[in-house]
């Protein structure tokens, strides 16, 4: 299966100094839940897949040496987990933003679906909160 990474950057303004978060999310769906959260204008770098090419590693990489701080983000699921621990054996200096799966459910006809693109906006904010520790960033 081949999976569709995003890194996003998030530039913040605190006291004069730009602040920059990367942050790694699996898809467009999580893309768009996380712009429902947080205020500031973001810039997308799509890797493709979970089998790191020269390119891909170049793009965070690129994340590693431009933001302050970069992040995982994937659902708290099996996929979400294979590509989240894919990232960190290969970049271990980046920290996972653990997901409460019980926060990022939804039933479907086949059962439950695990994403962040579930989450409630409210728990996003307390989970970039937690981590982050920029509340100014959000919504």
């Amino acid at each position: 299966m081949t999976k569709k990474v995003n890194v996003i950057y998030i530039t913040i303004v605190v006291g004069g100094y730009v602040y920059m978060i990367g942050l790694i999310v699996e898809g467009k769906s999580d893309v768009k839940k996380i712009k429902m959260v947080l205020k500031e204008d973001v810039h997308f770098v799509v890797l493709n897949g979970i089998n790191f090419r020269e390119e891909q590693i170049n793009q965070i990489n690129n994340a590693i040496d431009t933001c302050d701080n970069v992040y995982v983000l994937t659902d708290p699921d099996e996929a979400g987990d294979k590509v989240a621990k894919l990232i960190i054996k290969n970049f271990p200096e980046l920290e996972r933003l653990k997901v409460d799966p019980n926060e990022a459910k939804v039933l479907k006809k086949r059962g439950y679906k695990y994403g962040v693109e579930y989450c409630s906006n409210k728990y996003l904010r307390t989970l970039f909160s937690s981590y982050i520790g920029l509340t100014s960033l959000l919504y």
